[in-house]
């Protein structure tokens, strides 16, 4: 049996900014392996490739999608962000 492969979340609000209006759901939510739902921007398969948006932090882990959405849903990401730690640092993930 094959093992399932690791995704890890990034989110970036200039990617967001980005891609709204150019896409239909521009919102997409995934389950992080502790079942919060968060707000990505982008996934990887390694969670040491960092996204090319200055901006962008580490969401960890992911799980499963959750959905997405043409408008926002309300809940907050920052517990992701570390003022003490460069933003795309994976000593940032959780």
């Amino acid at each position: 049996m094959e093992t399932p492969q690791k995704i890890y979340g990034w989110y970036s609000q200039q990617q967001l900014n980005n891609i709204i209006g150019k896409f239909s759901k521009p919102y997409i939510y995934y389950k992080d392996i502790y079942g919060n739902i968060v707000q990505i921007t982008e996934v990887k398969n390694n969670r040491i490739s960092k996204s090319n948006f200055p901006d962008a932090y580490s969401l960890g882990e992911l799980q499963e999608f959750h959905a997405s959405d043409g408008k926002p849903m309300v809940f907050d990401n920052s517990r992701y962000i570390s003022s003490a730690v460069e933003p795309t640092s994976v000593t940032d993930e959780i």
